[in-house]
């Protein structure tokens, strides 16, 4: 209490801690339930309570004779439940049964089971192809329990402690270098921007000219052009300064005659094909070879970026592995020793569409809102309940503002006579019907916009025109299709018209998301408030019971422009504070300065932050899953070639 007074004081109440538990009303927990949870419930001494035999026909007794076999456990659930239908249902699912079940309430009742393997079949039970154990989430594990990677980095390096620390001091002074030489360059393109800005708004109002202007603007230009290679090599000396620091702090804690940890290169990688393709991995890990082998004119494989962010779910675009590839080549042929850069496929990149899922679209299609509604009904015709609520959120406010336990024990006290009616009303069968119907709606709803993101990826496909010439076209007019002797007609859920499809539907290419999603986090429990938060995890989840998802590390994807791989600034725009005006950054768009920059010449200077992001996450994962040796686009790569080793790279 002490502790939390100080933090009040000093301004930092969001650090304070909880004095004691505050339970919410409204919580439902299930009760989890093994053999023996079973046998304590229903079959203990007390009256009215059931005899169960076990598998050689004598009475249970104890709970440790139910845990002394399996088939113990098996007829203590096959004594209450059908374990025909059981089985039945846990095998739609791909899973078998494990002696597990966790009661929530009368209408919910969830059953625990084991993954069977893609293929396999077990007891009757045969795979449905939906994977329900991630690899990502193994490697995770993996990946998280590793707590020497700089020890192995050192070591694998083949260099001594004198030589890492003798290049760590010397990257350390190079960097020192450059930001010297850097200083009066950034000094010079913030003045020239100034005074570019002030020229507009003179402009605007009338009092320049448009040749001073335009003379700024150029001046802004070449200075900009003259920072931007200083900018570059700053980063990467930093990068290197970084790296040799860390081996430095690592090599003093090896021992002499020290051998590096096992190497994750030769895990097994994840095969997607045409007739199994659930899976989630990392990109490092997913080999699309047989889905690559299996296209055809009916086949195609489309790649789609997503970024999870705070204010929004999910932000998604879709590319075709054309646009890909030419995003990876421009890389190349950017910054190849050859200064005749006019073979570069440049002006056929196209604007990017996003598909966004927000909290707020996901309570729509679920019609959270509606059950809310009606909660707040009830609510209203319930003078007593409303009232309890009112009285225990002020006994919360106490407690957290408590600085006696005599304080703290009469605002409990407050909560104790409230709970018996809270209990009435939040488990009341309206409400926990309710609430389950509500679960319901969520899964489907969740399924139902997946389904439409997957979709938006698939149109992101543009046909070829040999491809296009072997399918059934369609009138424009009234749908006919020669082929099928009938009328196409076809709308989607966010359509409010009929509409007639292109193409024959039977003739149409089947076409194969790969999802690079981010493995940055999805944006539940950020500092920053003010957004409603529905879960990340579950769109990616429901993507992986589909399609490929490719989970790719989001390094530097946020901070670069696709088209010239240069470092983006936030975008900037005049307001008025306090009655002056002022130029404050815009953090939702970014701006690329680049004067070289082939978008920035097409005057497509400012772009959605996430947009781009989605673009770099997809072009970074591809750059790795077609690379044969799995590399990453340097850009976006964490690794960095070190001074004994030579490293040669080659376009994809």
């Amino acid at each position: 209490m002490i502790a939390n007074s100080v933090l009040r004081a000093a301004g930092y109440s969001h650090f304070t801690q909880k004095v004691s538990p505050q339970l919410s009303t409204a919580s439902l927990h299930g009760l989890q339930l093994g053999a023996v949870g079973v046998y304590e419930t229903l079959c203990s001494r007390n009256k009215r309570q059931f005899d169960v035999r076990d598998s050689n026909g004598e009475l249970i007794t104890n709970y440790l004779t139910v845990q002394s076999s399996t088939a113990n456990k098996r007829t203590m659930f096959a004594s209450f439940l059908d374990m025909t239908k059981v089985n039945k249902i846990c095998g739609e699912h791909g899973l078998i049964f494990r002696d597990r079940i966790t009661f929530v309430d009368e209408w919910t009742v969830r059953l625990t089971g084991r993954v069977i393997p893609n293929g396999k079949e077990n007891n009757g039970n045969i795979r449905n192809g939906h994977p329900v154990v991630s690899r990502y989430d193994e490697r995770k594990k993996g990946l998280q329990a590793r707590t020497n990677v700089w020890v192995d980095r050192f070591l694998d390096s083949g260099m001594t402690k004198a030589q890492v620390k003798t290049l760590a001091e010397t990257s350390g002074t190079a960097k020192k270098q450059i930001e010297e030489k850097v200083k009066p360059l950034r000094k010079d393109v913030k003045a020239k921007q100034t005074s570019q800005t002030d020229l507009s708004r003179k402009v605007a109002y009338g009092g320049g000219t448009y040749e001073g202007l335009r003379t700024a603007r150029e001046s802004l230009r070449e200075a900009r052009r003259a920072l931007i290679p200083c900018e570059e090599s700053l980063q990467q000396q930093r990068q290197l300064s970084y790296c040799y620091n860390k081996m430095a702090k690592a090599a003093e804690t090896c021992k002499d005659g020290q051998s590096s940890g096992p190497s994750t290169s030769t895990s097994t990688p994840s095969v997607p094909t045409w007739e199994q393709p659930a899976v989630e991995d990392f990109c490092e890990y997913l080999d699309l070879t047989q889905l690559a082998e299996g296209s055809t004119n009916n086949r195609a494989v489309v790649y789609g970026g997503t970024d999870y962010g705070v204010c929004k779910m999910s932000e998604t675009v879709g590319m075709t592995e054309a646009e890909l590839q030419r995003h990876i080549n421009r890389y190349y042929q950017l910054h190849s020793d050859s200064t005749d850069n006019q073979g570069m496929d440049l002006d056929q990149s196209r604007a990017m569409k996003p598909k966004t899922i927000t909290a707020d679209l996901l309570n729509d299609v679920s019609h959270t809102k509606a059950m809310l509604v009606r909660r707040q009904r009830r609510l209203e015709d319930n003078v007593g309940v409303k009232q309890a609520m009112q009285d225990v959120s002020e006994a919360s406010k106490t407690v957290n503002l408590s600085m006696t336990m005599k304080t703290i024990d009469a605002a409990q006290a407050v909560r104790r006579n409230a709970r018996s009616t809270l209990r009435e009303f939040e488990w009341s069968g309206t409400q926990r019907k309710a609430k389950h119907h509500q679960q319901l709606q969520t899964t489907r709803a969740i399924s139902k916009i997946c389904a439409e993101e997957r979709r938006f990826v698939q149109k992101s496909y543009n046909q070829d025109q040999e491809s296009a010439s072997t399918q059934s076209q369609l009138d424009p007019i009234d749908g006919w299709c020669q082929e099928c002797s009938q009328h196409h007609i076809s709308h989607g859920p966010e359509e409010l018209k009929y509409r007639h499809p292109q193409q024959c539907p039977k003739t149409a290419p089947h076409m194969m998301p790969v999802m690079f999603i981010g493995a940055a986090g999805t944006g539940v429990g950020s500092r920053i408030g003010g957004h409603n938060r529905r879960g990340g995890t579950k769109l990616r989840k429901e993507h992986s019971r589909y399609c490929p998802v490719a989970v790719t590390d989001e390094f530097n994807t946020s901070k670069l422009c696709v088209e010239c791989y240069q470092r983006l600034q936030y975008a900037k725009s005049s307001r008025i504070v306090k009655g002056k005006i002022q130029t404050v950054r815009v953090k939702g768009a970014q701006e690329c300065v680049n004067p070289d920059c082939e978008s920035v010449r097409r005057g497509h200077t400012i772009r959605a932050r996430d947009t781009n992001s989605a673009a770099a996450i997809a072009i970074a994962g591809a750059s790795t899953i077609l690379h044969p040796e799995k590399k990453r686009l340097p850009p976006f790569s964490r690794d960095l070639p070190l001074p004994t080793t030579t490293t040669t790279t080659t376009p994809h």
